[in-house]
């Protein structure tokens, strides 16, 4: 039996409320402000709320919040998200965060095929996409390699804190 969260260094599962401390770990990362669009961190309370509530399907949710394990030790090494899921279009867009001290190994690209390996096969999507800013050269690197093409720039889209000027989004896409 095919385990299709399972890849070749990671698996990706569930999100429990036991990981609300890994979450806050992630969300206070400096980097997911310049990145993600966030503008104020999360409360430790409102991440167990969202653990709590975790919504199974997601095209009811429209989102899906998988932990990165190392296979391994099954240590928690990142998240992965499926957002603005589309039960008619058959899409959803993806984004990764992998832990610093674990980046450069692989484990980035083992889980967006896995991705889209669940995505294609379980979920029965058509298309995943990548919204990147033009200053996340290593997240389009990581994209790129893993099958996804570019297909459009959003000029000056987005603000960037640490350049502090607007930058442009790249919009990325991989049939499935």
């Amino acid at each position: 039996v095919m385990d299709y969260l399972k890849g070749k260094m990671i698996r990706l599962r569930a999100l429990d409320p036991d990981d609300t401390d890994f979450m806050s770990r992630v969300e206070a990362d400096a980097c997911n402000f310049e990145y993600s669009g966030l503008t104020a961190p999360y409360s430790s309370r409102q991440l167990l709320e969202y653990a709590v509530c975790y919504d199974a399907d997601p095209f009811r949710a429209t989102q899906l919040r998988l932990v990165i394990e190392d296979i391994t030790d099954s240590n928690p090494v990142g998240l992965l998200d499926f957002t603005e899921i589309s039960a008619r279009e058959r899409t959803a867009f993806t984004g990764i965060y992998i832990l610093p001290a674990w980046r450069r190994r692989g484990l980035a690209l083992d889980s967006l095929l896995t991705a889209r390996r669940y995505a294609a096969d379980i979920l029965a999507l058509r298309y995943l996409g990548a919204k990147i800013s033009v200053a996340n050269d290593s997240s389009l690197a990581l994209f790129r390699k893993a099958g996804w093409i570019q297909y459009g720039v959003m000029p000056e889209w987005i603000y960037s804190p640490a350049l502090r000027l607007y930058v442009d989004l790249h919009l990325l896409a991989c049939r499935l």
